[in-house]
């Protein structure tokens, strides 16, 4: 009597979850929409922009081109030799970037963050509110670029973060790929393929669909002394290709 009390207690499970998998929505869904889906990520805008107040713009009179660190004529760039003043390095953030030869250069970190809402942005997931993916994978990004910079545009590496964090330092942020450097004024588009580490690092943030996470972009710019001054802007959209399993 035990045994057939278990068997039918695990027969009542068995119906009743596939009866939540039929019954989801207004009305019925065929179960096998359940087993996988393929979607697209929803696209999302960056930009790297010149007159963005992120970007850092060199100290007036340009970037000292001058030779530093040892055998250089400065060993910091935030003093220059005289005639020319002291710079803030606070607010003008020089270091000596590694040649050879070694010269001042004008360096930071230029980052942006959007919001990921899979549950309310992808049609395909909408219907199924309440579900658990057993298995979400991102399959490529899709990048779309404009440049209108008069300078080459450095790697930038793609982030997915909890919702709220925008900055790669956070210990909570996964990589999960790199847009290769572009020469200036490029447009055209970038796939880019995903690595196990970096499925594994999206899963983690998708896989409860519900909840919102961030797609973070965050890249170095370094300028050197003697370059010109930047200007101008690099537009681009993401997005992608999502294969999920319930």
């Amino acid at each position: 009597m035990r045994r057939d009390h278990r068997r039918y207690l695990v027969w009542k499970l068995a119906a009743a979850h596939v009866g939540l998998l039929l019954g989801v929505g207004c009305g019925l869904i065929d179960l096998a929409s359940f087993r996988g889906v393929t979607f697209k990520l929803p696209s999302k805008s960056y930009s790297v922009s010149t007159t963005d107040p992120r970007w850092k713009a060199p100290p007036p009179g340009g970037v000292p081109n001058i030779t530093c660190g040892t055998g250089g004529l400065v060993m910091d760039c935030c003093k220059p030799p005289a005639p020319v003043p002291a710079i803030n390095c606070v607010q003008f953030p020089l270091t000596c970037d590694a040649g050879p030869p070694s010269v001042c250069a004008l360096k930071f970190s230029y980052e942006v963050a959007q919001v990921i809402d899979l549950a309310k942005e992808v049609p395909d997931l909408k219907q199924v509110k309440g579900m658990v993916l057993s298995e979400i994978l991102l399959k490529q990004i899709d990048v779309t670029i404009t440049s209108t910079l008069n300078l080459a545009t450095p790697p930038i590496d793609l982030y997915v973060a909890p919702a709220g964090v925008t900055t790669a330092s956070n210990p909570n942020v996964r990589k999960i790929g790199t847009i290769p450097a572009k020469p200036p004024n490029f447009v055209g588009t970038e796939i880019v393929t995903i690595g196990a580490d970096a499925q594994q690092a999206f899963s983690g943030y998708a896989r409860d669909f519900q909840t919102p996470f961030n797609i973070l972009i965050s890249t170095t710019v370094l300028v050197k002394g003697g370059t010109a001054t930047p200007s101008g802007k690099l537009d681009f959209v993401v997005s992608g290709t999502v294969e999920a399993r319930f």
